[in-house]
């Protein structure tokens, strides 16, 4: 890119310079080489000093920012941009970046700044180029030759006018003694008219030629050439400066590549580092043991993204192995510390394991809290008694812990209770259904302690009749609960 601004401002340069000399040559062209010059030094116009636009002016203050003098260029065995290639996957040599200046924009040399001060015309200065407007002072150009074609226009119609009077004098005297027809003579007439028209014209021409229309295109071409000159200069002064930007984006190329230098040396140590040793021999699981996760976060895996301090991969003590289990709030006054649990795990169900309470989380869990905000869950831990080497990290096992221990009572199936009028009761067999109210005590999943109500041995309904609401007991009656399999027997 430095090279093609180098090119760039040769060719502009050049173009500002033919347009400067062609603009001197219409002048020249128009008014003549010898009044071109003489209207020049009384505007002040000159031609600007010429500034070499391939490299700096010393000023500048713009030098070697990232290399030393003495320091190759670490851009000298690249190759050219023709050629495709890749740097060698080398540990670089160690780097070490002096502090980038900053660089201070460029300021014009007073000589240039005097020079584009003697460019401008001084405003005393006002030139009536009408006072050129004359054969003798115009030199040999445009403007003169187009004046003397003027002047000779005016003359050849002032000596057709005198031709064409001297003509209608003799056709006068000749109708005067009848040689000619009045039409002859009219026709002399005409052409006198006709001859005294175009001197008149010929004479306009030649004067607004000399008033208006050669001051105006003289001034115009000179005003041409002038703005010529000041391109010229702003166009040096412009290609140093373009030239100073590419200067400035190249030496920040070149740190940009020592830094990239830098950062390639630094990925290589942590390609390095990239190898990770486990400091025991086990099972390795992606993940740590902690359920939270981060919102966008990705599983696990190779190719993804980790954060800092995420557990990648975890090796378990299968020698210390739990269950986690979700308690309802509705249960969870019931757990304590140390209660006794039968755990069974889904893909060996033959296979009970022992196991016991060892953490009951304080608040409930939040992990679901935007699917299902009522629902209040309370993580707990069952921690497995023994070693059980068939065990796998991520299995699914159902618990069950132990919250009481119940000796000689009477209990039915929990399906056999109903809530009826704000009371619970149940349907007894006796010949017919009757319904009687009770008061439970504990109860789990399948059973329910009945402290009053009913005797051992009672027969009951698994299923409350749907069609004798609001009857009494006497006049209750319904097949037998037997024949269909719906009853139950009081323990």
């Amino acid at each position: 890119a430095l090279d093609i601004q180098v090119n760039q401002n040769l060719s502009d340069v050049k173009a500002a310079e033919l347009a400067m000399k062609f603009a001197r040559m219409d002048v020249e062209k128009f008014l003549g080489a010898e009044l071109t010059e003489e209207i020049f030094q009384r505007l002040g116009l000159r031609e600007p000093e010429r500034i070499d636009v391939t490299k700096l002016p010393p000023n500048l203050g713009i030098g070697e920012i990232f290399l030393d003098e003495t320091e190759e260029s670490p851009l000298s065995g690249l190759p050219p941009s023709s050629e495709k290639r890749t740097l060698p996957f080398a540990d670089p040599p160690p780097l070490q970046l002096p502090p980038i200046p900053e660089i201070p924009a460029p300021k014009p040399e007073p000589a240039e700044k005097e020079s584009s001060e003697k460019l401008l015309r001084p405003t005393t200065v006002v030139i009536d180029y009408s006072e050129y407007a004359d054969e003798e002072l115009l030199g040999d150009g445009e403007a003169q030759q187009k004046i003397r074609q003027a002047e000779d226009e005016w003359l050849v119609a002032k000596t057709d006018l005198g031709l064409a009077e001297a003509d209608l004098v003799g056709t006068q005297r000749l109708f005067e003694k009848g040689f000619v027809t009045k039409k002859e003579l009219e026709n002399d007439e005409v052409r006198v008219e006709k001859a005294k028209v175009q001197v008149k014209a010929t004479d306009t021409a030649r004067k607004l030629f000399q008033i208006y229309e050669f001051p105006k295109t003289a001034e115009e071409l000179v005003s041409k050439y002038e703005e010529a000159l000041l391109n010229l200069d702003k166009t040096q002064k412009e290609a140093i400066s373009k030239l100073a930007q590419a200067e400035a984006k190249f030496k920040s190329a070149q740190g940009r590549y020592r830094i990239e230098q830098s950062d390639l040396k630094e990925l290589q140590e942590q390609l390095a580092k990239t190898k990770i040793y486990a400091r025991k021999p086990g099972l390795v699981t992606y993940g740590g043991n902690s359920e939270r996760h981060y919102y966008g976060e990705e599983q696990i895996r190779e190719g993804a993204t980790v954060r800092q301090r995420q557990v990648i991969i975890t090796i378990p003590d299968m020698n210390a192995m739990g269950v986690r289990v979700k308690i309802h709030e509705s249960y969870i006054k019931k757990v304590k510390k140390d209660m006794r649990a039968r755990i069974r795990v889904e893909s060996f169900p033959d296979r009970p394991i022992q196991g016991k309470v060892t953490k009951i989380a304080i608040l409930p869990d939040s992990a679901n809290r935007w699917m299902n905000p009522n629902l209040k869950v309370y993580k707990t831990t069952i921690k497995i008694e023994g070693v059980h080497k068939w065990l796998k990290p991520g299995m699914t096992a159902k618990v069950e812990i132990l919250v009481d221990e119940l000796e000689d009572v009477v209990y039915v199936p929990i399906q056999a209770v109903f809530a009826e009028e704000e009371e619970q009761v149940c349907y007894v067999h006796k010949g017919s259904l009757q319904r009687r109210a009770v008061r439970t005590g504990e109860y789990n999943d399948e059973y329910i302690q009945i402290l009053d109500g009913l005797e051992i041995g009672e027969k009951v309904a698994l299923k409350a009749p749907t069609n004798q609401k609001g009857q009494t007991e006497d006049t209750l009656s319904t097949p037998s609960a037997e024949d269909k399999g719906e009853s139950g027997t009081s323990s």
